[in-house]
């Protein structure tokens, strides 16, 4: 669920929170600060029989987390107003179910695949040749419109959502415990006026949460909407992912040495991935990550890259032109070529944009499935 401008997903530190804060603040639009909405921390709201909130999987969240095990769930209560408790442990009400929802791209797809379309989506959709970004997933582009400002589609036009009518906002939070909460990708002066017009709901996109976490809090909110999230077709989406899963366990159950690493590259240096929610997820299943005992965080020096962050196979961010591919590395990095794995032709598209829902994740799982079961687990010593 990355944005292009988010380079990773790093080791959660207040350190690495506090860079993207700051990226965040300077991608955000100036806005005069206006007071937020109240957010009432409250326990999960009694969620109607129609909603059927999923559990939450014991593993989807590391043992130091800040998150609940208790996943985001609501829906309509006894009194006929609606509720949500989100990953803040904040539940959010409104009189009644909302109309007007207004969610972060990826989870806007998210929805769409579950069968519900919001009103608008912010957060880019689109790649630099203006396809559809693969964060985008099917959503119908051509319909539902952004709230983004003419010029940066990484900030919101808060005039756009009054004039829609918005009623609930949904987004993206990097720390869960951070105050002011901030909604990847805007700025704390942004959110709050944001507030003024629409409840937000905050879904954690670090902080131990993994992809499979994300998707079932994204179903319990489809069903919160009134989805019926027990049709056929969501079923048969929810099998194919987890047999995905199961075979994309056994690929890397098979080979219990290979080691990986995953960036994002470009002239300056390369980014290292260690806590994003696919790469939690992956750790799930047991795949082995190279510099996992460094304690790295930010941006990494290419002088290292074929010795320090040596593996068997190389898995290199797909958002090109923003970071750069294969070929591109191959002639203007000198110590690229002798990287073990990719002088061993085993480099791989690092799927970093992805939509968090069954459909979508599960042909990302499959394309890693082939990757582990052709890999050679014996590229270093």
């Amino acid at each position: 669920m990355t944005d292009a401008r988010l380079p990773h997903r790093s080791r959660l530190t207040r350190r690495t929170f506090a860079t993207a804060t700051a990226t965040a603040a300077a991608i955000g639009a100036g806005a005069t600060t206006l007071p937020a909405l109240a957010a009432t921390p409250a326990a999960s709201p009694d969620a109607s029989p129609d909603a059927s909130p999923e559990a939450s999987p014991a593993a989807a969240i590391l043992p130091d987390s800040p998150l609940s095990a208790t996943l985001p769930n609501g829906g309509l209560q006894a009194d006929g107003t609606w509720a949500f408790t989100d990953d803040r442990g904040v539940t959010v009400t409104l009189p009644s179910t909302p109309e007007k929802v207004v969610a972060y791209v990826g989870f806007a797809a998210a929805l769409y695949d579950l069968g519900y379309e919001v009103a608008a989506y912010f957060g880019s959709a689109t790649n630099a040749d203006g396809t559809p970004a693969g964060v985008a997933g099917r959503l119908p582009l051509d319909r539902i419109p952004s709230v983004a400002t003419a010029d940066d589609d990484y900030t919101v036009d808060v005039e756009k959502l009054v004039a829609l009518g918005a009623d609930l906002f949904v987004g993206p939070n990097y720390d869960i415990t951070a105050e002011p909460a901030v909604i990847w990708p805007l700025d704390a002066d942004l959110l709050a006026q944001v507030g003024q017009t629409a409840e937000v709901i905050h879904l954690a996109g670090a902080d131990g949460a993994d992809v499979e976490r994300t998707i079932i809090s994204i179903v319990n909110l489809a069903a919160a909407l009134g989805v019926d999230t027990d049709t056929p077709a969501v079923a048969e989406a929810k099998a194919a992912f987890q047999a995905a899963r199961e075979a994309l366990a056994g690929a890397i159950a098979a080979k219990p040495n290979l080691t990986t690493l995953w960036i994002a590259g470009s002239a300056t240096g390369f980014w290292t991935q260690s806590n994003g929610t696919d790469i939690l997820f992956l750790r799930k299943l047991g795949v082995q990550f190279a510099g996992d005992d460094l304690g790295a965080v930010g941006e990494q020096s290419w002088e290292t890259f074929a010795t320090t962050w040596a593996s068997d196979v190389l898995f290199n961010d797909d958002r090109q032109p923003h970071w750069w591919g294969v070929e591109q590395l191959t002639a203007e990095i000198p110590t690229f070529a002798l990287h073990p794995a990719v002088a061993a032709g085993q480099v791989a598209p690092w799927r970093n944009t992805f939509v968090s829902s069954y459909a979508g994740f599960t042909p990302v799982m499959e394309q890693y499935t082939e990757v582990f079961l052709t890999a050679d687990e014996t590229v270093l010593p």
